[in-house]
């Protein structure tokens, strides 16, 4: 319903405001197209006078503080700018009570004059200001009770054993929504083999080329698309306990085996998925106190980019000097091929079995003296994020308890068979013995390692904001890391990288990958993302940082 004319109108500045928000359902609001042509019939008909081109925007209003363009008409108006705003709803500006009370704030104030609606009839007075807030709530409470009803129906489909993504080697049934064999191309089989390679220990890039081989995801009818296998996607697959039979979404599980009437294909057994996260974590031991002349720092930390494991850390043989060496022991590995050994010295194509540590740690000198110097306002995106985990890191956090379960129910075992075994030694057996009290130690140790990792995973689930740094701590890290790390003794090293790392791989002779961990990596991606809408920033080395031949 169109407004009325105030005598004044044309005398004011108006901004033309279209939002289209991801997390409004299909076919509850207009499309942006939609929304701004019957703004511009409302504009015409009231032949008032909007100032420069639409805003658009295509962020959520559900969250406070996440539309960039919103935040910017809020200070135009305080500036002057404008003193009036057109949009096709209430609802196109706020879903929250802070962003709804700031606009009711600059009525209040006279800042800003007049708000014009195609679907909603507001008068500057006390009337038309209530109206706005109850309009503001009505807006709040739909969006809440969207994302509670879309939670129930995730919930209830995962008790029935639906999932929300379609996944590697499964087809969805298309009667039931259940996960069936898809043997398309013969996929099904194609990834079983898949696990199979990864049990014997071959590397994740073998595997990809063998899938590709094979003509892998050419014909997949569920994405209509072809798909490339790659190292990525195979690691994802390689810690998805679906496979076994376990369905994780959020912070909730099923398992399908136990569905009655689903007939669920497992691509892999119980046993064989928790032997391949053996085989992913074999150089995971626990933290041992050294001294620190024989510290190696870097270790878990460092991959091999050809294989995708864990390279082993130690320094070299030399009598005079030693040099700390990152090595691939993965006899599979093409670093350790016959063909690639036998190759001369000053071939190109030769591939380095081990790299220097210094390599990685002038990458990690240069990166941090470049990449981060984050912001107080960087800060406060930080708090927001780590206030509320999305359904991906849940799923991603109760996979690794799963996962971290399952081998603790496995070490445990096998602690209790050699702890049983030991016990029937006699005093001729002492090498045995020693071996095997050894062995049990070390099992012990990996045991205390997991029950905290499943600890602190269980922990972050139930309060996300239990690891937050202060605004000291977080701006201080992103600021003065560089030179720390560089002044920085082998162990103090080694704690502040893993603090900012979750890994670096590396080739023959540099970095070309990395990640960090929360909230740094959502924060660089932001970084990134702005950059590179910023003419004036383009050329900077953080505008490419994660593509590690252009920004080092």
């Amino acid at each position: 319903m169109y407004q009325k004319q105030a005598s004044d109108i044309t005398k004011l500045k108006y901004a033309l405001y279209i939002r289209k928000s991801t997390d409004d359902a299909k076919n509850q609001v207009r499309s942006t197209e939609d929304q701004l042509a019957e703004c511009r019939e409302l504009v015409k008909q009231l032949k008032i006078n909007v100032v420069g081109d639409p805003i658009i925007e295509k962020k959520s209003a559900k969250i406070p503080g996440l539309r960039p363009k919103f935040k910017q008409l809020l200070k135009d108006v305080k500036a002057g700018k404008y003193s009036g705003i057109v949009s096709w709803h209430p609802d196109r500006l706020a879903r929250n009570m802070l962003e709804g009370g700031k606009i009711i704030d600059l009525l209040d104030k006279e800042v800003l004059k007049d708000l014009r609606f195609v679907t909603h009839h507001f008068t500057n007075d006390a009337t038309g200001k209530m109206l706005l807030g109850i309009s503001f709530v009505l807006s709040k409470l739909y969006t809440d009770n969207l994302s509670n009803n879309v939670t129930r129906g995730i919930q209830g489909n995962l008790k029935d054993g639906i999932g929300l993504h379609r996944k590697h080697g499964y087809a969805k049934d298309e009667e039931t929504g259940r996960f069936i064999p898809d043997v398309d191309n013969d996929n099904f089989q194609l990834v079983g083999d898949a696990w199979q390679l990864r049990k014997e220990g071959a590397s994740l890039e073998s595997i990809a080329e063998y899938m590709n081989s094979k003509g892998y995801g050419k014909l997949i009818k569920s994405s209509g698309k072809e798909v490339i296998m790659g190292k990525k996607k195979l690691s994802l697959i390689f810690k998805d306990t679906l496979y076994y039979g376990v369905l994780v979404q959020g912070g909730e599980s099923v398992d399908l085996r136990t569905i009655p009437g689903y007939g669920f294909e497992p691509l892999v057994s119980e046993e064989d998925f928790f032997e391949v996260q053996k085989l992913s974590n074999t150089r995971k031991q626990p933290y041992k106190k050294q001294k620190q002349a024989n510290y190696n720092p870097f270790r878990q930390l460092i991959k091999c980019s050809y294989c995708g494991k864990h390279m082993l850390i130690a320094p070299s043989s030399g009598n005079k000097y030693k040099y700390l060496f990152a090595r691939c022991d993965n006899k599979l590995c093409v670093r350790n091929s016959e063909e690639n050994k036998k190759k001369d010295r000053n071939d190109p194509t030769k591939i380095k079995v081990s790299v220097r540590v210094k390599v990685v740690l002038d990458f990690i000198y240069n990166l941090l003296d470049n990449g981060l110097n984050f912001s107080e306002a960087d800060y406060s995106e930080y708090l927001k994020n780590f206030k509320i985990l999305s359904e991906k890191q849940k799923t991603e956090i109760t996979q690794e308890i799963h996962i971290k379960r399952g081998l603790l129910s496995r070490v445990s075992a096998e602690v209790k068979d050699l702890s049983l075994s030991y016990m029937k030694l006699d005093k001729s057996k002492e090498t045995i013995k020693k071996v095997t009290e050894e062995k049990i130690t070390e099992l012990e140790e990996q045991q205390s390692l997991l029950e905290s990792g499943i600890r602190k995973l269980k922990e972050k689930i139930a309060n996300p904001e239990s690891e937050q740094l202060t605004i000291e701590e977080f701006l201080n890290l992103s600021k003065n890391a560089g030179t720390v790390v560089k002044s920085a003794n082998a162990i103090i090293k080694d704690k502040i990288c893993r603090f900012i790392f979750l890994n670096l791989s590396i080739d023959g002779e540099k970095v070309v990958s990395f990640r960090l961990r929360e909230p740094f990596e959502t924060l660089m991606n932001v970084k990134k993302k702005t950059i590179r809408t910023n003419g004036e920033l383009e050329r900077t080395r953080t505008s490419d940082l994660y593509n590690v031949n252009v920004a080092l």
